[in-house]
């Protein structure tokens, strides 16, 4: 049995994030001392690791809660490509600040160094290795082929919108 203060040290969190877990039903403890202290067994530490994960992975405590009651294989993965989505939009809204701060640094005479690939460099970069459009279009038709999900990541990774990475996967997958 791990007492309250172990199991948080164990996984980095706080006692009061352990208490909290308790108090909302998330993660009640496998019993009590008799000085009345909170004790978990190896249950409560394997629940404990999946709440950890899904909380790393952005998941709200009120959505863990309902997957962990539901444990319906189907429902986790449709939470999970739901935040994977979200992600990908935050990824968007934050690449299109860095690019507009890029921008007004450059406007102000800032020294900018670019540190990430968008679609126009990464263009560039292909047609300087000899590639036409065509060329171009036979890689991402092998990248979906190889994997989707990497391919859609990659897409994402330089700035696209939803939309773009959509049709791009669309024309890859048609021809």
């Amino acid at each position: 049995m791990h007492t309250i203060s172990r199991l948080a040290k164990q996984f980095g969190l706080s006692r009061s994030t352990l208490v909290h877990y308790d108090t909302i039903g998330l993660l009640r403890p496998a019993g009590r001392s008799t000085s009345n202290y909170r004790l978990y067994d190896q249950v409560d530490v394997k629940r404990l690791e999946r709440i950890v994960a899904m909380r790393e992975a952005g998941l709200s405590l009120e959505t863990i809660k309902e997957l962990l009651q539901t444990e319906q294989p189907d429902q986790v993965v449709e939470a999970l490509e739901f935040q994977l989505q979200q992600l990908h939009e935050q990824m968007g809204v934050l690449r299109r600040q860095q690019e507009k701060t890029a921008r007004l640094l450059a406007h102000y005479g800032g020294n900018l160094v670019e540190k990430v690939m968008n679609k126009a460099q990464w263009v560039a970069l292909m047609r300087s290795a000899g590639m036409s459009d065509e060329d171009m279009m036979t890689w991402h038709r092998a990248f979906e082929a190889s994997s989707t999900t990497a391919h859609r990541h990659f897409l994402f990774s330089l700035g696209l919108e939803e939309a773009e990475v959509t049709m791009i996967q669309d024309q890859s997958k048609a021809l």
